[in-house]
């Protein structure tokens, strides 16, 4: 489904999200970003931790998005 928004446009996908070839995708995390198993677990321990309510972001290891917002 697609949304326009503004000057923008939101696109909603069912489905697995690693599989996109997008900017980002959104993972709900944990106050110390342990991700169990991820690539991108390298660039969240040089991050230390976030807090509840906050968000980072790092690089997306092996996933075809560029980036994972961890929040």
């Amino acid at each position: 489904m697609e949304v326009v928004v503004g000057r923008g446009k939101k696109v909603f996908v069912q489905g697995d999200i690693s599989e996109l070839e997008t900017d980002a995708i959104v993972n709900a995390a944990n106050a110390p970003l342990e991700l169990g198993g991820s690539t991108s677990q390298e660039d969240c321990h040089r991050l230390g931790s976030t807090h509840v309510g906050g968000a980072v972001i790092t690089g997306a290891g092996e996933l075809k998005a560029k980036h994972v917002i961890h929040e």
